[in-house]
Order: structure tokens, then C-alpha cells, then sequence
């Protein structure tokens, strides 16, 4: 490879996290046969050096009630602000030039579902499914649902939940890498919140139980007593549904005064951390996402990231027919070839709108209507990734939903489901920050849930869902949700 002129150039761009975007890292390597120089895409680990999409805050003066930020934000941007560690507090602080240092609401308000988190919220510390270990002792937990409740660690390894309040003994974790992870027991009795907050100003937080190997690790710690360990279970939802279980309560906060606190909000003049207040008080607030376009979907963007561009423009040919014709627009699109885990990939560049008139036929109408017979309903609660991976090796792939005619032969299917969403074959890719079908099939078709529309909902990890009732609208969910899912199948469904 001496010949410089024959040879492609090697190109790296490093990934670095900043609170505003991230940058992927995208190398073309050259491979050489005995015919020409073929530049080949490869995408390495991207997410994985990532550990996570911090969203891009904005701080809205005007002083509105909850319920009306939450509008105002989904409106102009994607969503009231989710929080998903301390480095997005920072963030939010950043965000206020105007020197105002009260009270501003963000995304998080309470909910009826108790559900429970690792105080450690970030996801990527988790392998698949151990997020959701737990080591209960028999008849526990015996949560009272009106209170939240945190858990802790018997002698024998088993775990218990009790009154947050209480005074215990607690074990924090020294940090999330091999080379400096350990377990340290704090023989010092304060409450749950109390433990949080030393563990994470004195180490990295307090401690999470991945499996059962880890369980004995800290049990080796513990010995005897008992101790507070990072599990918690609490009401409170963000309002862009999602997982996030960061909190940052101030002291002896959420404490529901009046028994109508049901929104929270960000004290600014109190290192950001967080009070439950009247949601119909009127405050500032954060809102999160890009601004968005008054240019409606689809837009035209340039080729930045392939070496090559296809051309795939769709034909029509009027079929023949003895009814009246009728004059439509088509559009022909071009697109960008991507290599990802998981498959090739394209991506919409731009958009050319033209008129054309067409005579419907029977022919046509049948065509359609047999569609819906190559999709199955799986009753059965997986993970994004587990959901394709079971479409792709019992059957041809998730779906992709690429016009309206497949949109309603998907939302008959989800009727049926037992989950209140069904995943699609429709995920972001965090290395090219674009949503992608997982079969790759030209089409402009939209049908986001409002709040949910893609220039609001870019986030590392996410997947798209079909609601199962209502208008069937599109949603972005954390790939990590257990849902049902449909199928592209080569045998003919039954209705």
C-alpha cells in the first residue's frame, strides 16, 4: 500500500459525549482484492461508548401550571425536561442565562403504579434483565401501596422493604468499573435518603444487586444485621414515559403537603434538587429536545455519511380501469446505504413530490387487502432486541410500517395484544442520531403520537411501539420494555 494514489484514505472521527449532542465514531477501512479498492463502512461499538444521549434542555421563563408547560414543551419541543443523572442537574443549570434562582418545573409528576428502581439509574451498568433481579424473602415485599417503600438486605442475603425513614445500617458501591468496583458496609444508621445521598458525595451510589453472584459478594460485606441496599419503589412518571429512575429529592422531599403535591419541580437556588408541588401552580419550567421545524415531514437533508447514494425512486403505473380517474401526488425518494448491527439500512436523503392520475382497480384493492395476512400477533413480552431476534428466526422480521395500508392491517393485530403497546421494527440508531425500519422498504408514511415525533424523541436505546388501542399511534419506549410484537410471516395468518 506504498501507492498513495491508489489507496482511500483512513478516516476516524472519535465519539465524545457533550451535553448537547454526540458525535459517532465512523471508520472507512480500505480492503483490497485483486480487482479494485472497495471502501467498506464499519460501525464499532458506538452505544457502547456512550453512555447515554443527554437531552438538550431549555429554560422557559414564562410561568405556566404543569399542565400547561407539558403542552407548551411537546408543542415546541419534544417534552417537560427527564432527568437521568447528575450530570443532567448540571445541565439544566447551565441552561438558565437569566440569573433566576426559584423554583421551575420538569417532567416528573406522580402516577398510580408503584413500580421499582435501582437508585443507580444508569442503564448501561445492567446487563439484559439484571435491572429486574430481585432476591426476596419468602411473603416479601408487602409493600403498602400508598407509601413508597425501599429495600433492604437481611443477614441470610435475602431482602425485605420497610419504611424509607428508618435508620439502618448501609452498603454503597465504591464505583461501576472492574478496576475500582467494590462494596463497602457504612456502619452508620441514617434513612434510606440520607444513605443515597452520602453514597453518592463519598462513593458512586448506593449499592445495586445485578445477580446472585453479586448478591453473595455483598453478604460477604454484610455479615450480619441488616442494611439498606439502592432498590426503591415510588409513583412518579416523566411525562415522555421514560424509565428513567434518577431522583433528586431535596431532604425530607417528596412529603405530598396537603395531599395535592403531584408535580415536581427543580430549586435552582438549592443545587437543582427537586420539591413536589401543586401542579397548578404557576412556575417556569425546562422543556427538552430540539426545536421544532415549521417545515412538515418529510424533510430534505444532504448526504453526509455514506460514500455512495442509491437512487430508489418509486414507479407507478396506472393500472387499467373503467372508473373515474383520480389525480394524486407520489413522491420519489433517494436514499443512503448504512451497514448496522443489525443489517444494512437506508436512509431517506430527499424528497421529490410530483402528481400523477390513476384509475383504481379490483386487482389493487385485493393486493391490499392480503397484506394483512403475512402479519402474526406474538403474545409474549420481550425486549426489543429479543422481539427481533424471535421475528427473524421463526418467521422474516419485525414489521415495518411504510403506508397506510400496512398501518391498519398492524393496528387490527394489536387489538389483540396484551400489552398496551406492540413493538415495530423501528428503532433510533444512536450512530447516525436517524429512525430506521429494520427491513428496509422505501416509504414516507407517518404516525407518531403527539409528543413522540422524531425530532423530539432521539434517545440512545429507544424503539418504536404501536399503541394496541386508541388511534394506534406510533411511540418511542425504552428497548428494555417487555411488550408484545408483530411479525412479518411466510404462512398465511387466519382473521
Amino acid at each position: 500500500m506504498k501507492n498513495r494514489a491508489s489507496v482511500f484514505p483512513y478516516l476516524s472521527v472519535l465519539a465524545m459525549k457533550n451535553r448537547a449532542s454526540v458525535f459517532p465514531i465512523l471508520i472507512i477501512v480500505v480492503m483490497k482484492n485483486t480487482a479494485s479498492m472497495f471502501p467498506v463502512l464499519i460501525i464499532i461499538g458506538l452505544c457502547s461508548l456512550i453512555s447515554g444521549l443527554s437531552p438538550q434542555y431549555h429554560f422557559v421563563i414564562d410561568q405556566k401550571n404543569w399542565t400547561e408547560a407539558q403542552k407548551y414543551c411537546r408543542e415546541k419541543y419534544s417534552d417537560l425536561a427527564t432527568i437521568y443523572d447528575r450530570d443532567d442537574i448540571g445541565s439544566i443549570t447551565e441552561a438558565v442565562r437569566s440569573g433566576f434562582t426559584g423554583r421551575a418545573w420538569i417532567g416528573l409528576e406522580r402516577g398510580d403504579l408503584f413500580k421499582w428502581h435501582w437508585s443507580l439509574a444508569d442503564r448501561e451498568f445492567y446487563s439484559d434483565r439484571e435491572f429486574d433481579f430481585r432476591n426476596w424473602k419468602q411473603g416479601e415485599p408487602n409493600i403498602d401501596r400508598n407509601e413508597s417503600e425501599c429495600a433492604a438486605m437481611y443477614h441470610t442475603g435475602e431482602w425485605f422493604d420497610d419504611d424509607c425513614n428508618n435508620k439502618k445500617h448501609f452498603i454503597c458501591i465504591k464505583g461501576r468499573r472492574n478496576d475500582n468496583k467494590g462494596f463497602i458496609l457504612l456502619r452508620q444508621r441514617k434513612t434510606w435518603r440520607e444513605a443515597q445521598t452520602f453514597c453518592r458525595q463519598n462513593h458512586e451510589d448506593l449499592v445495586s444487586v445485578r445477580n446472585q453472584s453479586e448478591n453473595q459478594e455483598i453478604l460477604n460485606v454484610l455479615q450480619s444485621e441488616s442494611a439498606w441496599i439502592g432498590l426503591f419503589s415510588d409513583p412518579w412518571k416523566w411525562s415522555d414515559h421514560s424509565n428513567s429512575s434518577f431522583r433528586f429529592w431535596r431532604s425530607k422531599q417528596p412529603n405530598n403537603f396537603g395531599g395535592n403535591q403531584n408535580c415536581v419541580a427543580a430549586v435552582l437556588d438549592n443545587s437543582g434538587e427537586w420539591n413536589d408541588f401543586q401542579c397548578k401552580r404557576s412556575r417556569p419550567f425546562f422543556c427538552q429536545g430540539r426545536m421544532k421545524s415549521k417545515t412538515p415531514l418529510p424533510t430534505i437533508e444532504s448526504a453526509t455519511h455514506s460514500d455512495k447514494t442509491t437512487n430508489q425512486a418509486s414507479k407507478h403505473t396506472p393500472q387499467k380501469s373503467t372508473t373515474e380517474p383520480r389525480t394524486t401526488e407520489r413522491e420519489t425518494t433517494q436514499f443512503e446505504k448504512y451497514i448496522t448491527t443489525t443489517g444494512p439500512i437506508d436512509k431517506q436523503t430527499s424528497v421529490t413530490t410530483y402528481k400523477y392520475t390513476e384509475r383504481s382497480t379490483t386487482e389493487e384493492s385485493i393486493i391490499e387487502r392480503s397484506a394483512g395476512d403475512y402479519l402474526i400477533l406474538l403474545q409474549e413480552n420481550k425486549t426489543w432486541s429479543e422481539a427481533l431476534h424471535y421475528c427473524r428466526e421463526h418467521h422474516v422480521n419485525l414489521v415495518s410500517v411504510t403506508t397506510a395500508a400496512t398501518q391498519n392491517w398492524v393496528a387490527r393485530k394489536a387489538e389483540n395484544a396484551s400489552t398496551a403497546h406492540v413493538w415495530l421494527g423501528l428503532r433510533f440508531t444512536c450512530a447516525f442520531k436517524f429512525w430506521f425500519w429494520v427491513r428496509s422498504e422505501p416509504g414516507c408514511y407517518q404516525n407518531w403520537a403527539h409528543g413522540h415525533e422524531p425530532a423530539g424523541m432521539e434517545v440512545c436505546g429507544h424503539a418504536g411501539a404501536v399503541e394496541s388501542g386508541g388511534e394506534h399511534h406510533w411511540v418511542s419506549l425504552p428497548e428494555t420494555e417487555r411488550l408484545n410484537f408483530i411479525c412479518y410471516t411466510c404462512d398465511r395468518q387466519g382473521h
